[in-house]
């Protein structure tokens, strides 16, 4: 049994670059090598270099972008590998708040993300470069303790995460 009350922070870098699931994962979502050329395969399963790349043409850092564009399937195949890792990330996230659930059943779960990304959507690959919703709208959810069950759709912000916990926790906010 755990001691409570506790506070754990669990950041997981993954989906983040570079997209390289586990095999099983990438079997899960049906990424293969045959999508695609063997010479974008070789830039798809190395994607970090390619994007790197991308974002210092974008940002007029380089003057020539140096790789030769992506087909359809290629982009496909990115997106795939990224869906690997959203798949994996998942289940990990679901090993650990197994683990805690079994040792404290009351504990809230908050979960999200740091950013969405642009997988070639308004010709843009990436993020943090725009405010459009694939870069700003993420995942939010709040389980477990006095959190009722439902969904929605309502605009939320991250600095409203903390005095949402603490009014679950009968914790006063904090005055600024």
């Amino acid at each position: 049994r755990a001691r409570t009350p506790f506070f754990l922070y669990a950041h997981y870098m993954d989906p983040h670059l570079p997209y390289v699931p586990p095999e099983r994962y990438r079997d899960l979502v049906g990424y293969s090598a045959e999508m695609i050329s063997e010479e974008e395969r070789l830039v798809v399963e190395d994607f970090r270099d390619y994007y790197m790349e991308h974002c210092r043409f974008v940002t007029g850092q380089r003057a020539e972008f140096p790789f030769e564009p992506l087909s359809d399937a290629a982009k496909e195949a990115v997106k795939t590998l990224y869906d690997a890792l959203i798949r994996y990330t998942d289940d990990e996230v679901r090993r650990l708040v197994e683990a805690v659930r079994a040792r404290a059943p009351d504990t809230i779960f908050i979960i999200t993300a740091d950013h969405g990304e642009h997988f070639w959507d308004h010709g843009l690959l990436g993020h943090g470069l725009t405010l459009r919703n694939c870069e700003l709208r993420t995942p939010l959810f709040m389980a477990g303790g006095p959190v009722r069950p439902a969904t929605g759709e309502a605009m939320v912000e991250a600095v409203d995460i903390l005095p949402t916990l603490a009014g679950l926790l009968g914790i006063p906010a904090l005055e600024h």
